[in-house]
């Protein structure tokens, strides 16, 4: 299969994860007398690249499972048992349009879930269209020979749709042989026009029905062809588009930010990349990539662009990447949240100016034990909220597990002023809590350390911290060494 042609299955089965909101999809296309070709997107590096082990049948024309381990024909595949871990799996067959069976379109996920009925909805409906996809690959290299070798007329180009071109050079041939003594037959000729037309629907379809922008940018660096989504993105009808370039469509700054991965396009690399934009709730991102046109013998003949807008996945991402780093019951960071931003400080050269405090709550086992673990969580919720008040906005709060906390002080000038924290912290924590069982006391001990030892590392003051935490309850607790 051409490199062309693989890029934009490969195109496909990214566009099946974005249409589906999971971060993983694969395209799986049987081929006659040889190995099925599997297409991945997302698959962690090093990971079994083929198609799956199990994969729905007659019986079962949808396969959709929240937990691919508690399947018979799945459990046993290296993906799933292995480090990458699929969990959710949904997959649909991949059709001709005439309902030819020739593969498989998939999606999945690390976390046990069930998909949408609109996200299945999104996943048949990328299927039907690679299933076009494809039957378009068929018939425009099912008859390469019949094709009449005339190069159309440039200044007449830019401004026929898709497809237009081959019918074009039919009619510059019939002008140059008024007699009819065509070089090829008219029922060639009548075939040839009719495939060409059915490619054109079939690439009109496909492209328009994407919910992505969709370019063709020839070797003169000018629009060849553009579908609707960016006709709206440009702001400017197709017939203002085709033939111009880039820049005098998009605008020099614009361009400057595209231009190296347009290069490498140019040059026969398949490129994908992330813009970020200004929007009125944050930042907005374009996910574009790039895939070389190249014609029979290898020369590239422009790109195919497509892009889209993956600021919900993205944001999704982010929220996901948040809430992996924040403890779900007080909001605060957890222990890996709070090791980062440490290693952060480090980083940037500030660790001889932080100080940590390490933080257990005395006497805070009897109310879980007297009042549950409602009230047990009200305490630790309103404490978190203390330690937030009693710090700067600046300094990291951190809630390490059960009723053990953290505090990372940041721009510090020495040990003494880690301690003055440390003692106002366990001031804070004396003072009653009110809950739905009325005031409940506790206490707190408290260690503090203050300046990372470039030799040592940041572990080394948060060991320093911890061994001053024991010192301080083993005096007595409610007191800060």
């Amino acid at each position: 299969m051409p490199g062309s042609e693989t890029g934009l299955l490969s195109a496909l089965a990214r566009q099946a994860a974005l249409g589906c909101r999971v971060p993983m999809a694969w395209l799986t296309v049987q081929q006659r007398d040889a190995e099925p070709l599997c297409f991945w997107h997302g698959l962690p590096d090093g990971a079994d690249g083929g198609p799956l082990t199990w994969l729905p049948g007659p019986a079962m024309p949808r396969l959709h499972l929240a937990d691919a381990r508690e399947s018979a024909g799945l459990a046993d595949d290296s993906r799933v048992r292995g480090v990458t871990a699929l969990r959710c799996v949904a997959a649909v067959p991949l059709c001709l349009p005439g309902g030819e069976r020739v593969g498989v379109v998939g999606v999945a996920d690390s976390q046990v879930r069930h998909l949408s009925i609109e996200d299945l909805a999104a996943l048949e409906a990328l299927a039907d269209l690679a299933g076009r996809t494809l039957m378009l690959m068929r018939e425009a290299g099912r008859r390469p020979d019949r094709a009449p070798a005339i190069e159309p007329d440039p200044a007449r180009l830019p401004t026929l749709p898709p497809g237009e071109t081959f019918l074009r050079c039919t009619e510059c041939l019939r002008e140059a042989h008024p007699d009819g003594d065509l070089p090829i037959d008219r029922q060639d000729r009548d075939e040839a026009r009719a495939s060409l037309r059915r490619q054109t629907d079939i690439l009109r379809l496909v492209t328009e029905a994407i919910p992505a922008t969709v370019v063709v940018v020839g070797s003169d660096n000018c629009y060849h062809f553009v579908n609707s989504a960016f006709e709206h993105y440009a702001g400017l009808p197709r017939e203002q588009i085709i033939g111009r370039t880039a820049m005098e469509v998009l605008g020099e700054l614009e361009v400057a930010r595209r231009r190296p991965w347009m290069r490498r396009a140019i040059a026969g690399e398949t490129v994908s990349f992330v813009l970020d934009y200004p929007g009125p709730e944050g930042l907005q991102y374009l996910q574009m990539t790039c895939i070389p046109l190249k014609l029979d013998g290898g020369q590239v003949d422009g790109f195919v662009g497509i892009s889209q807008d993956v600021t919900a996945q993205r944001r999704e991402q982010e929220r996901l990447a948040d809430q992996a780093r924040h403890d779900p019951l007080t909001g605060l960071l957890n222990r890996l949240g709070f090791e980062q931003q440490i290693e952060h400080q480090v980083a940037q050269g500030l660790g001889a100016q932080i100080g940590v405090l390490y933080i257990d709550l005395d006497f805070f086992k009897p109310v879980n034990d007297t009042h549950g673990h409602a009230v047990g969580d009200q305490v630790l919720t309103g404490f978190g909220q203390r330690l937030r008040e009693t710090v700067r906005s600046s300094d990291a709060v951190a809630r390490l597990g059960g009723d053990e906390f953290a505090v990372l002080l940041l721009g510090l000038k020495s040990a003494e002023n880690a301690e003055q924290v440390a003692a106002k912290v366990v001031a804070q924590a004396a003072l009653p809590f009110v809950t739905d069982v009325g005031a409940v006391r506790i206490g707190a001990s408290v260690g503090s350390a203050f300046g990372v030892h470039a030799e040592l590392g940041w572990r080394e003051l948060v060991g320093r911290a911890d061994a001053q935490l024991y010192l301080a309850k083993a005096s007595g607790r409610g007191t800060a060494r």
